[in-house]
């Protein structure tokens, strides 16, 4: 390699450097928006007051290192409420083991309720979510779910089915009975057994994977023509 090859290629290095750690960047952005996944589960099957048939709530699952977060969004026109083992606001599983499993982080107006119990007419559950009473029946209900130690690794492991086959159930009350005929029975449980929509990423990891890809792009493009000008120009001097 002569003197003049050697300073085009000391030229280069710096850009080649650049383009390195972009590719580094966009490999880091990459695993962590592959890393965020969520699933849905739509509550259809219903005891009480209701007809089965309709979604009359969604519950939404995601998890962030050791931390499963719960999202339950009644339909409209629906609200969550209920409060006492097997009574509760909402049920729910785990994969074993369930030692060392905790409920934290509620959004207002919902705790932890302990052990699940029987849910009427389908089947037990081992934990409970405590919510308010029927007449002040929420929305929606978010909170948090660790175990340690043991812990959790994949979302999946808050979707386990009970022995009537039911892995989720929450207590619904209808907002439109209760305000205009408050003496029926305006209350139900609902539930649905495994059925759920295949995980997909989550709004944050798509914006994640957005960036790494555009930032790559963007990169390889202007460092091409930085060394496509170098080589133009090292020609012409030679």
């Amino acid at each position: 390699m002569n003197g003049q090859e050697k300073r085009h290629e000391l030229a280069k290095t710096p850009y080649h450097s650049i383009r390195f750690a972009a590719l580094l960047f966009a490999t880091i952005l990459f695993a962590r928006a592959g890393g965020a996944y969520a699933t849905q589960y739509d509550l259809y099957d219903a005891n009480g007051f209701v007809p089965d048939g309709p979604t009359y709530a969604t519950v939404n699952t995601s998890i962030s290192g050791n931390t499963i977060t719960i999202t339950v969004t009644a339909s409209p026109g629906f609200g969550i409420f209920g409060a006492g083992a097997g009574n509760g606001a909402f049920g729910f599983n785990v994969v074993d083991p369930d030692a060392g499993v905790a409920l934290s982080n509620f959004s207002a107006g919902f705790s932890d309720g302990g052990t699940g119990g029987q849910f009427d007419g389908f089947g037990n559950f081992e934990f409970n979510v405590n919510g308010p009473n029927a007449s002040s029946a929420l929305t929606s209900l978010s909170f948090d779910v660790t175990r340690s130690p043991n812990p959790f690794t994949d979302v999946s492991q808050v979707d386990e089915n009970n022995l009537k086959g039911f892995n989720f159930v929450a207590h619904i009350a209808d907002l439109t009975c209760q305000r205009e005929t408050p003496t029926a029975n305006c209350t139900g449980y609902v539930s649905t057994g495994g059925q759920s929509i295949p995980n997909v990423p989550e709004p944050p990891a798509l914006i994640l994977l957005g960036v790494g890809l555009f930032l790559l792009h963007f990169v390889i493009g202007k460092t091409q023509k930085l060394t496509a000008s170098f080589d133009t120009f090292h020609e012409g001097r030679g």
